[in-house]
Order: C-alpha cells, then structure tokens, then sequence
C-alpha cells in the first residue's frame, strides 16, 4: 500500500486537483502486474488474440491473466526450457502460437498445450532477435541483422531476404500491406497479393503508425524527425513530409510513435520520456497549416525525472503499455475514471496534519465544509485554488466550539450547513465569500436535562431539524423556532430519513425502526439489531446498515418483517458504516475499505476499494458521505482526503458480453494446466486419481476493471448451485474429486456488476484409480459371488449338521421309547409264563406227577429265562449311551492314531475325518471326555510317546518326530504337563 501511495505520488504529480484540459480524462497507473514478474523492468509487452497480457524480461516470458502472472523460463524446476531467458519481442500466429524472440534464437508458445519449442532455422539459433510480425494470412516475419525471414505459421521458412543493411521495422496495416525498412533507408510495401514495392531510398523508418480516420501514416525516422506518409500523393515529396516539432524537442530522440484513440494525438516513446504531440489533418488526410505539432502538456501525468523506457504498445481498447527498465511499467488509460479524486496537498498544508475527513458536505456555492479529526472546522472551495480556511481564521466563530465536529449536514439554506457538536449544542452556520458566521445555536441542555449527548441530526424538506440523542428525538420546528422532545424513552438514535408521504424515520440502535408523523406522534417496530444508517428509496423502501455487516430493507407499509439483501450486495460481514440512496435509487454502500454502488432492481453490484489505483484513501470514514442534490454526485471523504463519483445509470444498462476464460488449473498449489507433459484440450482435462486440492482459475480478462468483476461458478454433480465469489476472487476450489466425468461453469459480471449470460464450461475427467477400473469392479463382483457362495454352503452344512443331530436325537429317543414299550408288553407275558411253568412244575413235584411233563416244563422255564436275558441284552445294547459314545472316541482316537506323524493332523481335519463340524465335534468331545480337541488329540499323542520311549532302542527325538512334533522343548513340556515327569526321566524309570 505504502509503495502504491508513493508511486502514485510520483507518477502523478498531485500538486493540482484534475489534469490539463487537453489531457482530462487520462489516467496513468503503474502496471499491477510488476509485483508478480520475477524483474520488475520488462522489455516488452503484447496482448493475444484471447486478451493475455505477455510480458517480455531479462528473466523469461510472463503471461498476465489480470490476476496471476506465470513465468515461462529455464529454471529448476523447467531446465533447459530455454537457452537463455532473456525475451526481446513476442508476436502472436494466425494459429494463436505465441512466438518470442530471445537473445538467443526465436521460440514458439503452443497455448494448447503450453509447450515450448525453438524454431529450427540454423542462422537463427544463436543470434538475438528483436524484430518480428505476424501477418493476417498467418505468416511470420523475423528480421536478424540484415536478413529477413519470411515463414509459415509452423515455423517452416518460405522465403528468405537479404536487404541491403539492419532491418529496423516490421509493420502491417489494417489492410493487410506489409511494410519493412532499413538502415540504409530503404522502404519497402509489400501489398495482400504479395507484390513488393519501394516507396523511399532515403526513409530508414524506426517506427510507424496509421492514422485512425486518414489512412495515412505517421513516421519516426531517428532523432526528432516525424514524417506523415500520404501513399495517395502523387510526388514523393508530397508523400514524405517531415513536420516540425516543437524547438523544446530537437534534441529527441524518437524511437516509437502510437496514436491514442480518444483525442488522435501522437505518443512518442523517447530516450528518457514521452511527448505528446498534436497533429492537425483535415478529413482528406492533409495536413492543416505547415504541418507544425503541437507539443501537449502532459504536466501532472508523468513524473519529471528522466527515465530509461524500452517498448509502447497499444491494446485492443486503446490503453498505451509502456515498458520500461528503471522504472515501474505503466499503463495510460484514455477512459478515464469515475472515481475524481481531490488532491490532499492544499487540505495538508493548511494544517500540517494528515488529512483524516471525519464528516462534510458540499453548499451551494461549491465549497466543502469538513471536519479535519483533531484540529476542528474548515472550508475548501477547490475551485478558487486557494488553502482551506480554519474556522478560527474566521472573527465570527473564532470562539465557538468548532474543535469537534462529529457531524455535518447541509441545509436547505443558501450556503448554510447544520453542525452537531459532541454534547448537546447543534449550531447552524453560513457562509459569505470566504468567511463563516453563526446563523442559529440550539443547546438541548436548555429543553431537557436528561436528553443525552446529541448522536445525529437530519434536515427534513421543511426545514425541521431533527435531533436524534443518545435517549430519544428532538425537533427544531423551522416555523416556531422552538425545540421540541418528541421522547426521550426511544433509545439510542443513529440515524434519520424521510419517507415521501412526510414521516420520518429513524433507527434505534438494538431496539428497532421508530415511524415519527408530521404530528409528532412515534411508533417502534422492534428489531434487535444494531443499527447504523437508514435511507429511503422513491418506491418506500427503508435501507438499514448494521455493525454486523447487514443491509436490510424494510417496506414503510410493514416496517415489522425485512428482507436481507447481505449477500446479494457482495458484503462479506464488515461493518456496514453508511448506506446512502442516490437519484437512480441505486444504494451506496461503505464500509472502511470499500465503497458499493448497488442496484437492487437487478443486483448489480460496482465495488470499489482502497487497493484501486485510482483511489488515494486506505480508509473510508463513516460519516464522511454527502449526496450533493444538485448534480447527483456521491462524494466520500476518509484517510487521506475526499474522492467523488458522477452517477449515472451504469448499472441499469444491458450486461456486456463477459466471457471467462480458464486461466489455470492447479493441484496442491502446482499449475497442471500450463505442464506440456499434461493431457488436455482447450477446454478439457484429465485429474489422475492421487491428485487433491484442484484449485481452478479463471478470468475475464478485463484489466482495466478486474478488481470489480464478481465470478460464479459450479461444478456439476458436486455444487448443488452457483457458488458466488466476492468481488476479487477468481478461483474455484474441491478438496477431492471423485472419478468421473464432470462439467464445470463460470460465469461473470461486467465492470458494472451485471451478470453476463454467458456461461464458459470446462470438462474435468477424473481419472480412476485401480481399485475403480471396470476390471477391479469385475474381480470384486467375483469375490462376493464366492463368499457368498462360501457362505451359503457354510450354512447348507450347519442346517445339514443340525438335521442329523436332531433326527439322530429323534431316531435315540424313538428306539428308546419302542423297545420300552416292546420290553413292557414282551416281560410282562413272559413274566406270566414262567410263573405258571414254576407252579406247575412244584404241582408236579408235590403230586408225584409225570416226570415227562416236569422235565418239559422245566425247558419251558429255562428258555422264557433265556428270552429275557437276550431282550434284555439287545436292549442294553441299543440304548446304552456310554457304549455308544465309546464307539465315537475309538474311532476319533483310531483317526489320530493312523495320522500320529502327520502335518495335517489338527482338529479341522480329524472332525473332517469323523464327518462332522468342528463346533459340532468340539460340542460332543467335550461333553463326552470333557476335554478339549487340542487336548484329546495331545493325550493320544503323548500316551504313544510313553509306549515307545519304554522301548530300548527308541530315542526321544525318533519319538518326538513319531508323535508329530518338530520341538524338542514344546514336546519336552507337553510330555511333562501329561506325566509329571520329563521324557528323559520317565523313559529311565520306564525301559524295559
């Protein structure tokens, strides 16, 4: 800021308030780029075809977007980019390839894909080249001492000449002829057919330019001499006529010449300065009088000291680039600014302190009442060029407490203002001529003692002066010349307006909106905000400002509910200090770096800061705000100094036609979309997967108006809506993207605020990574369908499983049940049987009976008893559990038995081999033996390993080895867990 304020200074020489007549409306301004190139001097300066700004330094080629600067050079991170980074000339092809010369050779741009390579033309390859053109029909001009080459748009040499002697310029006209010239003086035309002429042997033409309206041309030949060039003349004298400069300028030494676009006056870039001369042609292209220029003063545009200057270019809007090496490049603006800023320098010298405005306005007559922070009243009427005049140089006020001055407010009175003190004295003050006198004093101390510190005052369109306090309102009645308390129960009062149907508003600091009739009677709608300012429009609405960086409208026929016009008015929560209606009801908003015009009609929104060029102050003062009602200007005032704007109605006007461009597109910080290496389209990308934090950039490329140009912008499929930028911002930001194809919008406002309907798009590809491949997918597709598959067979077997358990559970029970029932009706019979045998054999012995029939009873008997051993046998048989559950380990233990030594031998294999689930199996083993699979297949193990360390010949290892075990110790400690002996000790006490 501080460097800004001094080459302002300098540059502009702000001794006067506006510039020379001949010159008004031209602005210089350092060009804001320098702060980005990697040299502050550029050698040369050329705008493309897209509206780049390149810029050409001893340290690489800069191309300026209007908010970021890219170097292209041979450094470590691009080496070998180049020979040397010393750029001399850039031009632009047909095909929109940027070509440079350097001190080493010449240099194509390919903007699709920013690569860089040398042209290939041996003779070019080592020398310096600072003269080339590009030509309508795509070729390309390259002079290199005394040797031209004529090229295609590819960089294929066509034709080569050799001249005479140094080529010293290359130029084409709007018509598409091409001229060339000499050293030695020759001047050749070579016309759209490709027909060469010589105009002059006697013309060494450093520099040219066609006249905008004549068709003629205007010529610098070295030295001070300026020539207009008629090619309709019929002699060669009247077609070269050299015109008399100035006696100031004959010692020049002229080396460029452009024409400006508003007054058609001639710029010529000399060995330490610019002229500016004025020719006189009428509309045939003759020259008017004896052909003399006049020299235009250029006093208060460029700084007096002599300075090395390199190139002038001329954009496509007119505005003349100067390069420059010992000083800051500049830009000279021909439309001007809407911004008049009033030089500081009288309003210092009259105090010695830096002006600090607090408050002003504007009377009548055209003066300026304000208040300078701690010195007290002035007047300033800058146009009789005179000092400000101290309120205590004037005898009528000398004595009045002028020394504090919170606010200032005109009057309807001629030349008259209203002054509010800090207590509670408000004094109505006239100006004649250069003097102050005293019109009217009200002191509120005398009305009520309880009324506070006066806070703001307003004139209405009677004249009544109201008085807001740090309690309530009061009223001067113009008619009755009495104050009157409207209340003193209202609250703290910051500001006044007045509606058109004559009430009068004012805003409660964190109570509300107060409604005042022209009866006096008051009504407060509440709102808890903390107001600030309040105005008007014609339509009835209220516009409030709030500390908390609100702007709020309020409709006069419902002050009870408002709408939030914050975000459509750009503001970013800095406190909003004032909010003024201007005659087009378009809204000036302030805050202390920036000043807002907005139009809520449409919502435009102009913006204008502290970092403008064009702007002295790096601080905006609250009540520094004045609306002049007699030419509609808006003036501001603040630290250092005032500035003033003309309105107009901009910002009612169609919106231009605003197309944004992709600048760049970053990932961690990293352009990735000037790398040649990357795989892109003018309007398309690829994002590998790793890549994050994708900042994307754009512009509209308006330098003249980039700090006021607001962006929107979305990406489809992750932005649900636009996305508005505030005013200086040009780039989008997505922390991960993921894969996909993707759309991405922007769009942009004009220097006015008004939003263009065209949408630039860009298309993002996504790239996906390998684990979102269709094949990936494909493979993930075929694992679930195996674990799924997994899954359902894992379950086919448990159902399975518990089937069998439940029907073997069954089929136990069912056998149990029968053979019980069997067992109950077979012993019961049986039981009869026998017992009637028995009777029947003691009859025989007691009756002496047949000895036959004893002896068949008896076989009776002894087979009834041997039935019921053998049912009873079977039945044990059947339904004994334990029997049953021995048959299960003696084959569980057969199993681990046949596998001792086996690798494989673990519980999932043995309750394989058994047909079973492991939980199954576990389930069983352990309600069976009570010991766990682990355990059971151990004591098998080790039961073998005492059978066979008994045995003379077998070793501990053979035996380890025999049982499965590859570990001495874990087999050792095993052992000892099972027998409480080491192996080694029981196969001592054990051996047969």
């Amino acid at each position: 800021m501080k460097m800004k304020k001094i080459f302002y200074i300098l540059l502009l020489l702000l001794q006067c308030t506006w510039l020379h007549a001949q010159l008004s409306g031209v602005r210089v301004a350092k060009n804001p780029a320098i702060s980005q190139l990697p040299v502050s001097a550029i050698s040369y300066t050329f705008e493309d075809s897209e509206g780049y700004m390149w810029y050409g330094t001893v340290d690489g080629l800069c191309r300026d977007d209007g908010y970021n600067v890219h170097v292209f050079r041979s450094d470590y991170r691009t080496p070998g980019l180049m020979d040397i980074n010393s750029v001399l000339c850039i031009a632009e092809s047909k095909d929109s390839r940027i070509w440079f010369g350097t001190q080493k050779g010449v240099y194509i741009l390919d903007k699709q894909t920013y690569g860089i390579q040398k042209i290939g033309i041996k003779k070019l390859q080592e020398k310096p080249v600072g003269l080339m053109a590009t030509r309508k029909n795509g070729d390309v001009w390259i002079a290199c001492d005394n040797s031209l080459y004529e090229l295609d748009g590819k960089g294929n040499l066509r034709k080569l000449h050799h001249m005479s002697s140094y080529i010293t310029t290359l130029y084409e006209n709007r018509q598409g002829e091409f001229f060339y010239s000499t050293r030695n003086g020759e001047f050749y035309r070579k016309d759209a057919k490709g027909r060469e002429m010589l105009l002059s042997k006697k013309m060494s033409v450093k520099s040219m330019c066609e006249d905008r309206h004549t068709g003629c041309y205007w010529l610098i030949t070295g030295g001070s001499a300026v020539w207009y060039y008629n090619p309709k003349a019929k002699t060669e004298a009247d077609r070269f006529r050299l015109l008399q400069v100035p006696a100031s300028l004959n010692a020049a030494l002229f080396r460029e010449v452009l024409q400006d676009p508003k007054y058609h006056y001639l710029w010529l870039l000399g060995n330490d300065h610019i002229s500016v001369l004025k020719p006189i042609v009428d509309g045939k292209g003759n020259l008017v009088g004896n052909g003399k220029l006049e020299l235009v003063d250029t006093g208060g545009l460029f700084s007096p000291e002599k300075k090395i200057l390199a190139h002038l270019y001329q954009s496509r809007d007119g505005n003349i680039w100067v390069s420059a090496f010992d000083h800051y490049s500049f830009i000279i603006n021909f439309k001007g600014s809407a911004v008049r800023s009033y030089s500081y320098q009288p309003l210092l010298q009259a105090t010695g302190f830096h002006p600090t405005i607090v408050t002003l306005c504007k009377d009548d007559g055209g003066a300026f009442w304000y208040y300078q922070e701690s010195y007290g009243l002035f007047l300033y009427d800058p146009q009789q060029g005179a000092l400000p005049i101290d309120y205590r140089m004037c005898p009528a006020v000398a004595s009045l407490p002028l020394y504090t001055i919170p606010y200032l407010v005109k009057s309807h009175q001629h030349n008259a203002v209203w002054v509010m003190t800090p207590g509670t004295m408000v004094m109505k003050l006239r100006r004649e001529g250069r003097q102050i006198f005293l019109e009217k004093q009200i002191d509120l101390s005398k009305v009520s003692k309880t009324s506070g510190a006066c806070e703001v005052i307003f004139e209405d369109s009677k004249q009544n002066l109201w008085i807001g306090t740090m309690n309530g309102v009061f009223m001067y009645s113009a008619q009755t010349h009495r104050v009157v308390c409207i209340s003193e129960k209202i609250g703290d009062v910051s500001d006044f307006t007045q509606s058109a149907d004559g009430y009068i508003w004012c805003t409660v600091r964190n109570k509300g909106i107060c409604r005042i009739s022209p009866s006096g009677a008051w009504k407060l709608y509440s709102h808890q905000k903390d107001f600030l300012t309040l105005d008007v429009t014609t339509d009835g609405t209220l516009w409030a400002s709030t500390g908390e960086g609100q702007l709020l409208a309020f409709s006069t026929a419902n002050p009870t509910e408002y709408k939030d016009y914050t975000l459509q008015a750009g503001l970013n929560g800095d406190m909003v200090d004032h909010v003024k209606v201007d005659r087009f009801n378009h809204l000036w908003i302030v805050t202390p770096q920036t000043i807002r015009e907005f139009n809520p009609k449409n919502g435009a929104v102009r913006v204008y800061t502290t970092q403008d060029e064009d702007i002295e102050q790096h601080r905006f003062l609250p009540r520094a705000v004045f609306r002049d009602p007699q030419s509609g200007d808006m003036y501001f005032g603040g630290i250092p100094g005032m500035i003033s704007f003309k309105t107009s109605l901009g910002l009612e006007s169609i919106p231009k036609d605003v197309r944004p461009r992709i600048t760049d597109v970053k990932v961690m910080g990293k352009s990735i979309w000037l790398d040649p290496q990357r795989k892109k389209t003018l309007t398309s990308i690829d994002i590998e997967p790793d890549e994050q934090n994708i900042t994307i950039e754009f512009s509209s490329l308006d330098f003249r108006n980039h700090s006021r140009i607001c962006y929107a912008y979305r990406l489809k499929g992750v932005d649900k809506d636009w996305v508005y930028l505030p005013v200086g911002k040009n780039a989008a930001i997505y922390n991960k993207v993921g894969k996909g194809d993707y759309t991405f919008e922007v769009k942009a406002t004009d220097e006015n605020g008004l939003w263009s309907k065209h949408i630039t798009t860009f298309e993002i590809h996504r790239l996906p990574a390998w684990w979102e491949t269709w094949w990936a997918y494909t493979l993930y597709l075929l694992l679930f369908i195996a674990a799924l598959w997994q899954i359902i067979k894992r379950y086919k077997e448990r159902v399975a499983e518990r089937n069998d358990q439940i029907i073997e559970e069954n089929v136990t029970a069912s056998k149990k049940e029968y053979l019980d029932n069997v067992s109950k009706e077979l012993a019961s019979p049986l039981t009869e049987i026998n017992a009637i045998a028995s009777l029947m054999q003691e009859g025989q012995k007691a009756g002496s009976g047949d000895k036959q029939m004893e002896k068949n009873l008896g076989i009776i008997q002894s087979n009834v008893n041997r039935l019921r051993e053998k049912m009873q046998e079977e039945m044990t048989s059947q339904l004994d559990i334990v029997k049953i559950d021995e048959r299960f380990i003696a084959k569980a233990t057969k199993i681990v038995e046949e596998h001792l030594g086996s690798e494989k031998l673990d519980v999932v294999f043995l309750a394989s081999e058994l047909g079973m689930s492991r939980s199954t199996f576990s389930r069983k083993l352990k309600a069976v033996k009570s010991q766990t699979p682990l355990e059971f297949i151990r004591s098998i193990k080790m039961k073998h390993a005492a059978e066979m360390l008994k045995q003379k010949t077998a070793t501990i290892q053979d035996v380890m080895y025999a049982v499965g075990y590859n570990d001495h110790k874990s087999f050792a400690q095993v052992f000892r867990d099972t027998y409480g002996v080491s192996p080694s000790e029981y196969q001592k006490n054990n051996r047969l």
